[in-house]
């Protein structure tokens, strides 16, 4: 009996050593750090998109007021992602998310503290959005600490510290965030 525990413990230990090393490598200080725009670094907001060419609208470079040869960048895109459908992405194809806890159109965040820290905020001074979104879905919120949020349906966004490049989900269904998908009543 007395070496079944030894040998439990020993694995209960073995267990803890391993996941305290796996949360050391995913630490949010590697991750980014934040800017003057309330902004991870690692998501820039200014730079072209490289979100999906998926199906939902193919170009992603529309003929528009840019000079020719250049491409115009939108603050907000969309990119597909066969699991989700067509989903919100920042300029460079950053995921962007819902808060379940959020309620739409309050003009606050229910996220805050040790919450914000795993999903800052997104917001771009000047939000342009991609053709086929309707620009009316999108507004801006003023958190209580006064930085601005943008919103989309009234719902704020936010990013996920733990997506390690554009294009990656891995906050979908993680404690009541959602991809923040593309409503066709708002294309």
């Amino acid at each position: 009996m007395q070496k079944n525990v030894i040998i439990v413990a020993i694995a209960i230990i073995v267990v803890i050593v391993a996941v305290g090393a796996f949360a050391i490598s995913r630490s949010p200080q590697s991750a980014y750090s934040a800017t003057t725009s309330s902004q991870p670094q690692q998501y820039p907001s200014n730079q072209t998109s490289t979100a999906s060419s998926a199906p939902y609208n193919s170009s992603s470079q529309p003929t528009s007021s840019a000079a020719p040869g250049t491409t115009r960048r939108y603050a907000v895109n969309v990119a597909y992602n066969p699991t989700v459908g067509n989903y919100l992405v920042n300029s460079s194809g950053w995921t962007l998310y819902i808060y379940t806890k959020d309620t739409p159109y309050s003009g606050s965040s229910a996220c805050y503290g040790g919450c914000v820290q795993a999903w800052p905020v997104f917001y771009a001074a000047n939000l342009t959005v991609a053709p086929g979104l309707n620009a009316s879905a999108f507004g801006v919120i003023t958190r209580t600490n006064g930085t601005k949020q943008d919103t989309y349906l009234g719902l704020p966004l936010y990013y996920y510290e733990f997506d390690t490049k554009a294009g990656v989900i891995n906050g979908q269904n993680v404690f009541g965030f959602k991809v923040a998908t593309v409503s066709n009543s708002s294309s």
